[in-house]
Parts: C-alpha cells; sequence; structure tokens
C-alpha cells in the first residue's frame, strides 16, 4: 500500500471512530483502541481498559446528545503507524437542560 492510500485509511479509521461516537455505538468504540490504549477525556478518570469503555459510554453519549466532528491538522506515516493531530468540536446537552455546550480540544491518535 503506498503513502497516500495509508493516509486514506487512517483519515477512514477516524471518520469510522467519529460516526461510532455519534451514533453512541457502546458496542464498536472498544474496537478503536488497544488493549493498552488509553481514553483521557477533560475532567474525567482516564479509562485505561477498552472493555471498561462500556461502562460509561451509553450514560454519557446517549445521555447528553453528544456530537463530536474531527478535522484532521496533521497526518504522518511510517510503516505500519499513522500518527494523527486533529481539532475535536464538540457538543452536548448541560445536564438538565436543553442547552448545547460546545467546546474544542486537539486530540491525538
Amino acid at each position: 500500500m503506498n503513502y497516500k492510500n495509508q493516509e486514506k485509511k487512517a483519515i477512514e479509521l477516524l471518520k469510522s471512530f467519529e460516526i461510532a461516537l455519534n451514533a453512541a455505538d457502546s458496542k464498536a468504540i472498544p474496537a478503536f483502541y488497544t488493549e493498552d490504549g488509553q481514553f483521557m477525556p477533560a475532567g474525567f478518570k482516564t479509562v485505561s481498559k477498552p472493555a471498561s469503555l462500556l461502562k460509561g459510554v451509553d450514560r454519557y453519549l446517549l445521555g447528553s446528545g453528544f456530537h463530536i466532528k474531527y478535522s484532521v491538522e496533521d497526518l504522518k506515516v511510517d510503516g505500519h503507524f499513522a500518527f494523527i493531530t486533529a481539532q475535536a468540536s464538540t457538543s452536548r446537552l448541560e445536564a438538565g437542560s436543553e442547552v448545547a455546550a460546545s467546546k474544542s480540544t486537539r486530540d491525538f491518535f
């Protein structure tokens, strides 16, 4: 596979992750993590095991109307690895409210 195809596959994978998050697909989300992968959301405890993601995903994503959109800022492919820096724009409903809170973060994959 050439470099451009590898870049395209990495972006497709990130897009699939975005779709799974927006659909609150708690069964699919852990598959995007390696066994030693960590999810480090701002303001929450780090989740160190992909299986542990299932515990809070439904409650957080479904209950808050969570939505995310990734914009790739930088992408490097090195052999069998791709490194992506992305801007994440998120929105979710404030607890007990109909008001959406928006936030932007830089994420590294």
